[in-house]
């Protein structure tokens, strides 16, 4: 009977450590989809191009032009492995104005990714969003967050201003 007693108790506390850490492991963590992650730094539209590439580190390359925006300066994109960060003036230098994910190597903080399915993208986000052509649109705030399908598929993610 003790034995019993201890094995049970033994089979109670797994069972109660695994519900513990499964609850603590979910996938999307309540992590913010309208933010963009990569490794330990969170980006977001608008942000500061100086301290956001500070955070993202060294960037594989990039291309410059003059700024069709209402400031004079130039806009960048800088090329990392699998997503690109598109700068543009503003009154206090230059800002973050897209974020464009190109490869499954680069996963949004809800775990999508190109490649994901429309239906990924319904669950993940909670709702079907705004159907433009064929992408799927969602926006909090002043952030946009477009899903380029193609065949129900995920070819393209892009973060812009909703403003």
């Amino acid at each position: 009977m003790k034995k019993t007693s201890r094995i049970l108790a033994f089979l109670m506390a797994a069972l109660f450590l695994c519900l513990a850490f499964t609850a603590c492991g979910k996938k999307d963590g309540g992590a913010d989809p309208f933010s963009f992650v990569y490794n330990d730094a969170t980006v977001k539209i608008g942000d500061s191009e100086e301290e956001a590439l500070k955070a993202l580190g060294n960037w594989a390359s990039y291309n410059l032009s003059e700024s069709c925006g209402g400031f004079a300066g130039k806009d960048y994109i800088y090329y990392y492995k699998g997503f690109s960060v598109y700068t543009t003036p503003d009154r206090n230098g230059n800002i973050i104005n897209m974020i464009e994910l190109t490869s499954d190597e680069v996963a949004i903080p809800n775990g999508l990714t190109i490649g994901s399915s429309r239906k990924d993208v319904v669950k993940a986000m909670g709702s079907e969003g705004t159907a433009q052509g064929e992408s799927l649109v969602y926006t909090s705030g002043t952030v946009k967050l477009t899903f380029i399908l193609r065949d129900d598929s995920v070819t393209n993610i892009q973060y812009t201003s909703a403003v």
